[in-house]
């Protein structure tokens, strides 16, 4: 439904093809081999979260329906808050919360 110029598709698309990581660990720091990877969004990279706000544009409205154990901030029901490329997920309940993990866990499979 997003209408994404075909060219900065493609550019953005290359910029995330055959990535690759390394790891520090240790006490003096070492360095893994690289791992490449095709999921995710670069650490630190500046489109990381308009691209991840493009993915998840339609999950806060999915989660409406999950009104039951939402929780309530300056006298709005809340199920989640969204900032940047982070997103926390609310509920007064276990029971809700589990819901919540659910709707969000089957909108990532079906939109991955």
């Amino acid at each position: 439904s997003l209408k994404i110029e075909p060219r900065l598709l493609a550019l953005i698309k290359a910029l995330y093809t055959s990535t690759c990581l390394r790891v520090w660990y240790g006490v003096k720091g070492a360095l893994t081999n690289r791992i490449f990877t095709n999921k995710g969004l670069r650490q630190g990279c500046i489109l990381a979260p308009l691209l991840f706000n493009l993915y998840i544009n339609d999950l806060p409205g999915l989660m409406k329906d999950t009104m039951v154990h939402m929780s309530m901030i300056l006298n709005t029901y809340c199920n989640s808050l969204l900032y940047a490329d982070d997103m926390i997920l609310l509920s007064y309940t276990q029971i809700g919360l589990r819901r919540l993990l659910r709707r969000f866990s089957s909108y990532c499979q079906d939109n991955s």
